[in-house]
């Protein structure tokens, strides 16, 4: 299992949590103690990235996240790069351990 754990906007707390094998996401899991719309970017990142890739995940954009969820507000975007962000360096984390 890979996983991130940090602190985000507005003192937030984000844990992602992924299960990868062969290059694939098997499972992935998020724990938040955020608003309403840090547990959605954070359910939708999942529901994006489970079964697929991890290349297709490394090129997740805040603008996919956005549009899955019919719009974010303006200035609640900064959770999708958040998680988007935490998504990437846990990638990273995958490939230099390959």
């Amino acid at each position: 299992m890979f996983d991130e754990r940090r602190g985000g906007p507005k003192e937030y707390f984000l844990g992602l949590y992924l299960t990868i094998e062969n290059d694939f996401i098997i499972k992935a899991n998020f724990i938040t103690d955020g608003c309403g719309v840090m547990i959605a970017v954070g359910s939708q990142l999942t529901i994006l990235i489970e079964g697929k890739s991890i290349e297709f995940a490394k090129n997740l954009k805040l603008e996919d996240i956005d549009k899955t969820l019919n719009g974010l507000p303006e200035e609640e975007k900064y959770y999708a790069d958040f998680v988007i962000e935490v998504l990437k360096s846990i990638i990273e984390k995958y490939k230099q351990e390959q």
